[in-house]
């Protein structure tokens, strides 16, 4: 995790995020939004995401949204995490940006 700024943290996702991390990523997540305005969730470098890992997300979004948090998703290139999103429909709820400078962008600028 990266901090490029007060009250904003950046989760780094690397390799596989499946229902063998789903605790520990839903814990870290809970954990970094209560302690940050924005919280954005980097899966550029992931390898493979499941829809555990997807329901991760987007409960973390709800739960930011109602401590009046923003969370946002860091999307890259890579295709099959990409592609899973993309049908998944997340990016249809979850705020995203295609770069770490959008994604900690205020949204005001």
């Amino acid at each position: 995790m990266v901090h490029p700024r007060a009250g904003v943290a950046v989760v780094e996702c690397h390799g596989e995020h499946d229902l063998t991390t789903k605790a520990e990523m839903s814990e870290l997540l809970s954990r970094v939004i209560r302690d940050n305005d924005l919280v954005v969730v980097d899966v550029s470098q992931a390898a493979f995401v499941d829809s555990s890992f997807l329901h991760v997300l987007l409960t973390a979004d709800r739960d930011a949204r109602s401590l009046g948090k923003r969370f946002r998703l860091q999307v890259g290139s890579a295709a099959l995490v990409s592609k899973a999103i993309e049908y998944s429909r997340v990016l249809d709820s979850v705020d995203h940006a295609r770069t770490r400078e959008a994604a900690i962008r205020d949204p005001e600028v």
